[in-house]
């Protein structure tokens, strides 16, 4: 099946090259800035079109590789356009057209039985940086999938085709899934920029503290990924060790009391984490402790 995309950044430069690499005839691109569909067919050797409709024409799998707050509008225009009163009815009947949020469901592409168009969401879960990202990044990533099932199993197949991993999920799980991704990605930051913080109160450079916090922080996110949270925790949290939470909790309120705030709220989330991991330790002590 012929893929093509309309928006021409970084996900889809990096699906085509994807796609197009493995196999999939790739049509091209479409783009509201015709430079930037050229830069895009250039980069993965196929076409750039002059407008939407002339790329759905010869697609029969149409990504909505847009920004999410420009999806509905991207959407609604080309619905216009294949209405029965549009300048080319009838074109989206038999497409299949998704967009790759991560928050948002294929319910963005509303009213498309009516045009006869088949509609999902199909998320790879990786940080696209760049639109030269590693072809070897993507073929590890993990695609989510939900929308009407004739297009969930077309795009389910053509990722499992390339070898990806593919889950399907309901429309309503997006949010949620999202939310996930987030904590395991941009939050994360907050914390490691809090420990740097605090490390150069104490003498080290910022440089010098990413280094010295670079094995811990590898270490746990191995381990993590590796065995889990359980297996992976360590730590005073762990051994249930109260005198040096209520340590770390008074420095941190003299100090930086909206560090320690962010400290109680971890805390508690690890002491759940070490209960289920230690049933046989009284951690009620010290979730007290965090929670005052």
């Amino acid at each position: 099946m012929n893929v093509g995309f309309i928006g021409a950044g970084k996900v889809g430069c990096a699906l085509g090259r994807y796609f197009a690499a493995g196999g999939i005839p790739v049509t091209g691109y479409a783009s509201k800035r015709v430079e930037s569909a050229e830069r895009a067919a250039a980069l993965t050797h196929t076409r750039a079109f002059p407008s939407a409709p002339d790329l759905v024409a010869v697609s029969d799998i149409v990504f909505l590789t847009v920004t999410d707050s420009t999806i509905a509008d991207v959407w609604h225009d080309l619905c216009a356009q294949a209405g029965s009163g549009g300048a080319h009815p009838g074109l989206l009947s038999g497409k299949i057209v998704c967009h790759c949020s991560g928050c948002a469901s294929s319910t963005v592409l509303d009213n498309a039985a009516d045009l006869g168009a088949h509609v999902a969401s199909a998320h790879p879960l990786t940080a696209v940086s760049s639109p030269e990202l590693p072809l070897e990044q993507l073929a590890r990533t993990h695609v989510s999938i939900e929308g009407d099932p004739r297009a969930a199993s077309t795009l389910g197949a053509l990722f499992a085709d390339l070898g990806n991993p593919v889950h399907t999920m309901d429309a309503a799980d997006k949010v949620r899934y999202h939310a996930a991704a987030v904590f395991a990605s941009n939050l994360v930051l907050a914390t490691l920029d809090t420990a740097e913080r605090l490390m150069q109160t104490c003498g080290f450079s910022a440089a010098d503290a990413r280094e010295a916090l670079s094995p811990l922080v590898r270490g746990n996110v191995d381990a993590f990924c590796d065995k889990g949270a359980q297996a992976a925790l360590t730590g005073p949290v762990e051994r249930n060790d109260l005198a040096t939470v209520a340590r770390h909790l008074e420095a941190l309120d003299a100090a930086a009391p909206d560090d320690a705030a962010l400290y109680r709220a971890l805390t508690k989330a690890l002491a759940r984490i070490a209960r289920e991991k230690h049933p046989d330790r009284d951690y009620a002590p010290l979730e007290a402790a965090v929670s005052a």
